[in-house]
């Protein structure tokens, strides 16, 4: 009854069949059942399956009675659990009782069951499976863990031989890179000393052709040295070669003199290469004119401005075209 009806006054819970069995959730066709010997079909399994209940019920126990009584009537007919004659209404192939020769899946055998009576298959379990709403609809409903683990297995076996390989496949590699670096070796070798040797067939033509290449090399450096003048330079003096000298120098991280040697001797009065602030500055001996000293500027003060502002605009436009502009406002004024 539901909730909201009284609990204590009677329903009608006794309209409901006795032993009718709930549909449930979980519930699941029966893996590994046997079958057993029946007289007519499936009602004896039944019968057998629902054995504890149809004990506890007073008012059917007149039923069961009947139904293992027909069982005992034809016990002489089956042996335990295997048959050893044909029962009527079985199949005429194999001799279950559970379906019939149209629906046989066994092999079709020459003899048929029904004319030898010899080697009776059993009955197929009939399951009365009954499942609520959830259980109709439950995708995992009968799933065993257990039979993954084939799957595991299988997949474990696969992944051990695809490491097998590629091990083995590594190995030919790294075998086959040394045998390759040893191969290159020898062919280096073989071809250095080939080029060292001269063919037979050539004979004593390629010393000529050899010594011809050599002298053409002396005779256009002889003509080089002639023509610029720098043969006095190309073997060092004696006196350098042979010469001592002790000064000591020590010089820092960064490449300054610390102590020994003085610096360099500064052709111009300005330093040069000095940037103040990440500026440009140019460098003055380079933008004098040919006949013109710096030690005079102002012997010709417009002529050495000009020079200034072409090499400032060369430098840095913007720089340059500022320098132009300041030097026409100053003029003005």
């Amino acid at each position: 009854a539901p909730w909201y009806l009284n609990q204590n006054k009677p329903s009608l819970k006794h309209h409901q069949a006795w032993n009718a069995k709930q549909a449930g959730t979980k519930d699941w066709y029966m893996r590994g059942r046997a079958g057993t010997p029946s007289c007519n079909g499936s009602m004896i399994p039944l019968a057998r399956q629902n054995c504890s209940e149809l004990r506890r019920s007073k008012l059917r126990r007149a039923l069961s009675q009947f139904v293992f009584n027909a069982f005992e009537l034809r016990a002489d007919r089956t042996k335990g659990d295997v048959k050893t004659k044909f029962l009527k209404g079985a199949c005429e192939n194999c001799g279950a009782t559970t379906h019939t020769k149209k629906d046989c899946v066994e092999r079709p055998r020459l003899v048929s069951a029904r004319q030898n009576g010899k080697n009776l298959m059993p009955d197929e379990y009939i399951s009365d499976l009954k499942l609520d709403w959830d259980g109709k609809r439950d995708r995992w409903n009968g799933y065993q863990p257990e039979d993954y683990k084939k799957v595991i297995e299988e997949w474990e076996s696969v992944e051990g031989e695809r490491r097998r390989v590629k091990a083995a496949e590594m190995e030919e590699r790294a075998k086959l890179k040394e045998r390759m670096k040893a191969q290159k070796k020898a062919l280096k070798k073989k071809r250095k000393q080939r080029r060292k040797q001269l063919r037979r067939q050539a004979g004593a033509s390629c010393f000529v052709f050899q010594k011809r290449s050599e002298d053409l090399k002396e005779q256009q450096q002889k003509e080089l040295m002639e023509k610029y003048g720098c043969a006095e330079h190309m073997d060092a003096p004696k006196e350098l070669l042979f010469a001592q000298n002790d000064v000591y120098v020590e010089y820092a991280r960064d490449g300054r003199v610390l102590k020994g040697r003085e610096r360099a001797l500064v052709k111009s009065k300005y330093e040069e290469d000095v940037l103040v602030g990440s500026r440009l500055s140019f460098q003055p001996n380079r933008v004098a004119l040919k006949n013109e000293r710096l030690d005079q500027p102002f012997q010709q003060p417009y002529l050495v401005l000009g020079h200034i502002l072409r090499y400032a605009i060369e430098q840095d436009r913007a720089c340059g075209w500022w320098l132009c502009s300041m030097f026409v406002c100053t003029w003005c004024v």
